[in-house]
């Protein structure tokens, strides 16, 4: 199910319109009603379109509904690695305090 993101959806309109070479009425009568020229300019702009909007604009253009959402995957995937990452970190600094912990429990013996 398409969702929403950041202003990646309006960038990715605005190309594959001028790719194809359409006005913003031209691709509002391709959505038909009611899709209006305000409405491609305002996503264009920033605004989201809808999740069924999304579902329209991906079979006029013949691309998947994921070409819209390339940024907020990458945010996912961004924040992903990033918990990973602080998970390793953690993991070794775990193994850290367990080699002080018996690197000190040895030398207590040794001292005992």
């Amino acid at each position: 199910m398409p969702g929403r993101s950041d202003t990646y959806a309006g960038g990715v309109i605005k190309e594959l319109r001028k790719q194809r070479g359409w006005s913003h009425d031209r691709l509002a009568r391709e959505l038909g009603p009611p899709a209006t020229r305000q409405t491609v300019i305002r996503w264009e702009q920033g605004s989201q379109p809808s999740d069924g909007y999304v579902t329209k604009l991906a079979g006029v253009f013949g691309v998947p509904e994921d070409s819209f959402l390339g940024r907020r995957e990458g945010r996912v995937d961004d924040r992903l690695a990033n918990i990973e990452d602080g998970l390793l970190a953690l993991v070794e600094g775990q193994k850290e305090i367990l080699r002080l912990l018996r690197l000190g429990a040895r030398q207590q013996r040794r001292g005992a």
